[in-house]
């Protein structure tokens, strides 16, 4: 697995357990914000991975 798709993996886990915690506090509140927020972060970085990801292959698609 390339290294991006392992990061991608880490972000998606960690979402995964950010949601977790939100059904055990009560919405409205900072730590639930808090985690809205880390969430919305980690899909923005995810999405920034793959464009990344197609950015490599095309790359190594023109040097070939």
């Amino acid at each position: 697995m390339n290294p991006y798709q392992e990061y991608m993996n880490q972000l998606v886990e960690q979402n995964r357990q950010l949601r977790q915690e939100m059904f055990t506090q009560k919405p409205g509140s900072r730590d639930y914000i808090m985690n809205q927020q880390e969430i919305k972060a980690n899909i923005e970085e995810i999405e920034t991975m793959k464009k990344l990801m197609e950015t490599d292959l095309t790359i190594m698609e023109k040097t070939l």
